[in-house]
């Protein structure tokens, strides 16, 4: 009770405004149990629109004539900002970028991935004075220096620039193929 305006009140329960309708329910706030059902269909690599159409769909089986009922209520049907805020919240925790030695260690790593499944060495890094090179051979582009001796005598090297706000730099050589030589004409692929 405060002192200085002394007062009693009385509550009464009684709204001037519906409870159940659409424009009510649209505001409340989905269960744990929605999270936890959005979190399972975006680790199956579902995007966050996909999940909710995928969501929408099972409650249209499961609640046939009441599904219009239902979708109105945000705590059983979010929204589709609600489904977007918690695949970005999910993705940050579990694949958020890593940077410096991080980011060294984790390339790494794909390398050895990437070489481990093509069954021979097509990438490879070097550090040299503080700069990270990684040099990536496809499958195809190594087929074809081993298996064509006219790619060995005509290469091509483009560079784009600055890439990115790491001040990153690619470098693209190309060189002649099976499918240039073919065509007759001599355009570079890769």
């Amino acid at each position: 009770m405060i002192i200085e305006y002394p007062c009693e009140k009385d509550i009464y329960f009684i709204h001037n405004h519906l409870l159940n309708n659409a424009e009510t329910l649209r505001h409340r706030h989905p269960t744990e149990e929605l999270e936890t059902i959005f979190s399972e269909y975006c680790s199956n690599n579902h995007s966050p629109s996909s999940a909710l159409e995928m969501y929408k769909i099972d409650l249209q089986s499961k609640h046939g004539d009441e599904y219009f009922k239902i979708i109105a209520d945000s705590s059983k049907c979010p929204t589709r900002k609600w489904c977007y805020d918690l695949y970005y919240k999910i993705f940050k925790q579990q694949y958020e970028a890593p940077t410096g030695e991080e980011m060294v260690i984790c390339m790494k790593k794909c390398i050895q991935q990437y070489n481990h499944m093509n069954k021979m060495e097509c990438a490879m890094s070097k550090e040299d004075s503080g700069l990270l090179i990684l040099a990536i051979c496809s499958h195809l582009m190594k087929r074809v220096l081993i298996d064509l001796r006219a790619s060995h005598e005509i290469m091509f090297m483009d560079s784009s620039g600055n890439m990115d706000k790491y001040n990153s730099s690619v470098f693209i050589i190309s060189t002649l193929s099976c499918w240039s030589l073919a065509c007759g004409n001599y355009c570079y692929i890769f």
